[in-house]
């Protein structure tokens, strides 16, 4: 009947996500890292990623266009000085996928389906490597941060849905995704998942600007507080008692598994170079667990500015244009809880691998925010002009 009808006319488009998702998988995976006798994907997609960005350069907001250029400027002469140039490509195209976006059209009704079948994907992973030990090679932490980008899609359809029954199908989805991943023993992405629910559940307080603002400068500035707050506590007299806390009730002999001693090892690395940074990935030593001391030592407080300003500008640009509408907004709590899972872990910029997907989010948040902002021109023209109806039906 009705639901066959609507099945055979789904936009083919919502497997457009599901197949960013299963790409992303690939370029991350070993297979995808050795795949052609060491050629890289990571680095192929990313490039062919900034070549559709230049292409479709007028489809990009200029302000968001601007702050992006400014980050590969400055990143670039920073890099000159250490020579690392295949990291930097990756990191700086990379956030090039925000056009990504631009090249599809999704009706309404399909955000759900497409977020939905997404999600699945990630959750069908997780749950062979948790019940059967598929991809066996991938350490937990990996396995739950690369699954965790793509189960919290299922809030999508949670929040846009204004039928119970629908909240609970979907909220079931939600809760065996938080299963699954604390199987992996995973604290931050557990994490992750509260920080975006109450977000969701928050949505009309949190809609308000200075509310807005202050959710998003609190988690670009979580890296920094983290390593910061975790420092000042390996150093008091508090930490014994910490760490028998931790070893009681997570089975953890240390505070944050091991990270407080390799930051205070960054920290000795970075060294006089603070501010302007190394020119070279901190993955050719050790990897960091903290986006801000990784970008810090590459480059230099500085570079994670200006990379915070890049995404301020897209987070304020859909925001502006579409502040009302659950779909861009949802897009930008997603990434907002992602960044805040960064305090702890190092994938969504100066990664030595193409971690796209929340910067797809973020694709999806812009061009959504744009065509409601072109709608919404084309609205208030129509109420200062009605031609009159001789004109309407000459033209017509």
């Amino acid at each position: 009947g009705d639901k066959m009808k609507k099945l055979l006319n789904l936009n083919l488009s919502v497997f457009y996500l599901l197949f960013l998702n299963i790409n992303m998988f690939v370029v991350v995976s070993h297979f995808g890292q050795t795949f052609l006798f060491g050629t890289n994907l990571s680095f192929i997609f990313s490039a062919f990623c900034f070549l559709l960005f230049l292409i479709t350069l007028n489809r990009i907001p200029i302000s968001i266009s601007v702050a992006y250029f400014i980050l590969i400027i400055y990143s670039l002469a920073v890099t000159i000085n250490g020579r690392d140039f295949y990291h930097w490509a990756i990191s700086l195209f990379t956030l090039s996928t925000i056009c990504l976006f631009g090249f599809v059209r999704i009706r309404e009704e399909e955000y759900s389906i497409m977020f939905f079948i997404s999600s699945l994907f990630s959750l069908c992973v997780i749950f062979l490597y948790t019940s059967i030990g598929f991809l066996g090679n991938w350490n937990p932490n990996s396995m739950s941060m690369f699954t965790t980008f793509g189960l919290l899609g299922f809030f999508i359809p949670f929040f846009l849905s204004n039928s119970n029954k629908k909240k609970m199908f979907y909220f079931t989805f939600i809760l065996l995704s938080i299963y699954f991943v604390y199987l992996t023993d995973s604290r931050n992405n557990i994490m992750i998942f509260s920080i975006l629910l109450f977000s969701i559940l928050t949505y009309k307080i949190n809609q308000r600007k200075i509310l807005f603002r202050l959710y998003y400068i609190i988690a670009f500035l979580s890296p920094y507080i983290a390593g910061k707050a975790v420092s000042f506590i390996s150093e008091s007299k508090y930490y014994e008692a910490i760490l028998v806390y931790s070893y009681k009730y997570f089975g953890k002999t240390s505070l944050t598994s091991g990270r407080e001693q390799f930051w205070a090892y960054i920290e000795k690395l970075i060294g006089g170079n603070w501010l302007l940074g190394t020119g070279k990935s901190l993955y050719n030593i050790i990897y960091s667990h903290n986006i801000f001391y990784s970008v810090q030592y590459f480059f230099g407080a500085i570079g994670y500015f200006l990379y915070v300003v890049f995404i301020v500008f897209v987070l304020e640009y859909i925001y502006k244009n579409a502040k009302k509408d659950k779909i861009s907004m949802g897009c930008v709590y997603l990434f907002i809880a992602i960044f805040f899972g960064q305090a702890a872990e190092n994938a969504l910029f100066t990664s030595d691998t193409s971690y796209y997907l929340p910067y797809v989010y973020l694709s999806i948040g812009i061009f959504r925010a744009k065509y409601i902002k072109i709608n919404s021109k084309k609205t208030s023209m129509s109420k200062f002009y009605s031609p009159p109806k001789h004109e309407n039906a000459a033209h017509g």
